[in-house]
């Protein structure tokens, strides 16, 4: 066999082996329904679902996540109703658990940035700025947990420098590959 047909399997043994490392380090998959508190200028909370894809090492430590946000529709007074869309990039801590009997309990913080494109009757805003979050994971079987979250926005609407806030509260599932 010659050297340059070793050189692709090698390469593949190589991307094989960071595949499982990082599927043991802890990526996951999470989605959510999520109850919207849009703040003092709406009537109202919404239902809507948020998504995820993250890394979470395994002894606690900072990880990331990368989500898509739906708020649902919820009415503003005389302008119609509002929906909220978009994306947020955060950093997470996962608190450390050294408990062995508590080890399927996990607690977390976010910081991270959002876009958010809100959208009421035919006018659109975007937002970009800031969000945080907390939230408690609970694992029913090794790979699948449970979990409840809030995250806060801080909404600015470029049309009427108006500022605002987004709480989304979230119960969902998580499963970590």
């Amino acid at each position: 066999m010659n050297k340059i047909r070793l050189v692709p399997l090698a390469i593949f043994a190589v991307l094989l082996s960071s595949l499982q490392v990082a599927a043991q380090a802890g990526a996951y998959v999470s989605g959510a329904m999520s109850l919207n508190d849009h703040g003092h200028q709406v009537d109202g909370d919404a239902l809507g679902y948020t998504m995820a894809v993250g890394y979470r090492p395994q002894d606690g430590g900072f990880g990331a996540q990368v989500g898509y946000i739906n708020t649902g529709s919820t009415d503003v007074s005389g302008l119609g109703d509002l929906e909220m869309t978009g994306t947020n990039l955060s950093a997470v801590y996962w608190i450390p658990n050294n408990e062995p009997r508590l080890a399927y309990m996990h607690g977390y913080v976010k910081l991270g940035i959002y876009n958010i494109r809100a959208t009421v009757a035919s006018a659109t805003a975007n937002s970009k700025g800031y969000s945080a979050g907390m939230g408690f994971e609970f694992r029913v079987k090794k790979n699948l947990g449970v979990y409840a979250d809030l995250d806060g926005f801080a909404l600015v609407d470029a049309t009427d420098s108006r500022d605002d806030t987004l709480a989304v509260w979230s119960i969902g599932a998580r499963y970590h590959f």
